[in-house]
């Protein structure tokens, strides 16, 4: 693998540079002579807002007066109707915009315990606007024993999941889980969108899964609509994890990685409705000890060091925003927003010794999306690559390439395929990615194979049946995945490719479970003529 001296990395910056810097001139163009009021063109006032919080079911549609959904709805609780309001974009005394309207309603539908939205303008007998805000709710407590198979362990898990505690739209959780193989641990977290009424968030999170070993709280200002201007946030996170080192599935080393860090982000985005300019700026402090060390006899790996530095971050973004309502992409009957446009974004980082203040080494990174849908055909394409130097030289080098594409012209078929490239390559020779069923191969074990080059190709034919059991629609899927990973000295070959196929059952949750769907698939691994089951929640990719 080639080295890239500091020289050569920032000339090819600053020629990414140069071009965002032309985007940035004809967008600014096009933003200076938006029209500001280009939201409500011919709107009518809004002279009263009418909130109906709808229950899960509507016992007034046909086929849905039924015991089941009589039981859902007496032992829910809906939406409180003021957790609704404080998500619309517009309100009394203003004119009505048909774009405020689908945002707000994309907004709410974003939310994991709003099943759908509609809003309109309705002119009232004696000539009073009405701005109409109907909602649906989504069954919003899980809980319970639950289990899973994934790689070839059974996982127990109890617990609940709250997403809308009292209706008042924060999320409460906590679970247990028990490992057939591995250590078991406890995980749990509190969200609350709108602190004390504000547009500020607070998360706290806690997951003791040895290999996460993470607990955070946070509190941010994010970027809540198109109209947005600006954000901030701090978060604070304590790291206790176990790192694990595999060679063909089998683990040959460990470390603990413990220690904290502290981030505090800020955001600035101008421009027009869907024609954004943004900057921001990132600062952290790590302090992080490595420790605890274990080697199998005959191996070589290079364990990270202890580390106490802080980062600063800046990035400059220009992107085109445009938003989509579709239906059997990656779920069964709620309709699904995907955003569609194109982004591109710079960005340099200086890390330094938090006491002598000398620089350590230097980030810079690239990347560039863009993604549409016509025609029935929904197509996201990404290209990022990030860069570490010290020295003069860089030590590390990482490029992500992505592809993903559906149809969905039939009711009762979508074909998706998904296409990733993954290149790490690391001075010290560590390889660093993996293959295998947790990460895009089902039916191989975990950590399957090693290198430092990886791609993947997953195909998948979702058949959607029309069946139901009460409010769940039953799915069919037909898949094949297939990858290679290989180490920087290795040559590719096709024959050396890993590659499955399998069928798995879709079962649509959507409305009254917090997971959209329970998945069962059947694989078959052809190099390792082996058979495996596994099961979880969601959509496999």
């Amino acid at each position: 693998m080639r080295k890239f001296s500091d020289e050569q990395i920032i000339g090819k910056f600053c020629l990414l540079g140069l071009l965002l810097f032309s985007s940035i001139l004809v967008m600014s163009g096009v933003c200076a002579g938006a029209d500001s009021n280009e939201y409500n063109p011919d709107g009518k006032p809004i002279d009263s807002i009418e909130i109906k919080n709808g229950d899960i079911f509507d016992l007034d549609q046909s086929g849905k007066n039924h015991w089941f959904f009589r039981l859902a709805n007496k032992f829910h609780i809906k939406t409180k109707k003021h957790v609704i309001k404080r998500e619309l974009l517009q309100g009394e005394n203003q004119l009505f915009s048909v774009k405020l309207a689908h945002e707000s309603e994309r907004n709410l539908r974003a939310l994991p315990f709003i099943w759908d939205a509609k809003i309109e303008i309705i002119e009232a007998e004696d000539g009073v606007n009405v701005m109409s805000v109907t909602t649906s709710d989504r069954w919003t407590l899980a809980g319970g024993p639950t289990i899973s198979r994934s790689s070839g362990q059974l996982t127990y898990q109890f617990g609940f999941d709250e997403l809308n505690f009292l209706g008042y739209g924060q999320r409460l959780s906590f679970d247990y889980f028990l490992r057939e193989f591995e250590e078991d641990f406890v995980r749990a977290s509190f969200y609350e969108r709108r602190l004390f009424g504000s547009r500020l968030g607070l998360n706290i999170y806690h997951n003791g899964n040895p290999e996460v070993g993470l607990s955070s709280v946070g509190l941010s200002k994010p970027l809540y609509s198109l109209n947005s201007k600006y954000g901030y946030g701090i978060n604070y996170l304590d790291v206790d994890r176990v790192d694990k080192y595999y060679r063909s599935g089998v683990e040959v080393a460990r470390n603990r990685f413990a220690g904290s860090e502290m981030e505090l982000s800020a955001v600035y985005r101008f421009g027009s409705y869907e024609k954004k300019l943004s900057t921001s700026l990132v600062y952290s402090y790590r302090d992080i000890r490595v420790f605890d060390r274990q080697i199998a006899p005959h191996t070589v790996i290079v364990f990270p060091e202890d580390s106490i530095y802080s980062a600063i971050t800046g990035s400059l973004k220009a992107g085109t925003y445009r938003y989509i309502t579709t239906r059997r992409i990656n779920g069964i009957t709620r309709s699904e927003d995907f955003l569609t446009g194109s982004e591109i974004s710079i960005s340099n980082g200086l890390a330094f010794d938090a006491i002598s203040r000398n620089r350590i080494y230097r980030t810079m990174a690239f990347s560039a999306v863009i993604s549409g849908y016509s025609d029935s055909n929904l197509i996201s394409m990404a290209l990022g690559q990030t860069y570490w130097i010290s020295n003069g030289n860089s030590f590390r080098k990482r490029t992500n390439i992505s592809i993903s594409y559906y149809n969905n012209r039939l009711s009762w078929l979508t074909p998706a395929v998904m296409i990733l490239y993954v290149e790490d390559w690391r001075r010290d020779g560590l390889d660093a990615l993996y293959l295998g069923e947790n990460n895009g191969l089902r039916g191989f074990p975990r950590y399957y194979s090693e290198g430092e080059r990886f791609y993947r190709v997953n195909v998948e034919n979702r058949f959607f049946t029309g069946l139901k059991i009460l409010s769940n629609e039953l799915g069919v899927t037909q898949f094949l995945d297939l990858g290679r990973i290989w180490g920087g000295d290795e040559k590719f070959e096709i024959r050396h490719n890993l590659w499955s196929v399998g069928v798995g059952l879709r079962i649509g949750t959507e409305r009254v479970s917090n997971a959209d769907m329970i998945r069962i698939d059947v694989a078959y691994a052809g190099n390792i003529k082996r058979w495996q089951l596994s099961f979880g929640i969601g959509q496999y990719l």
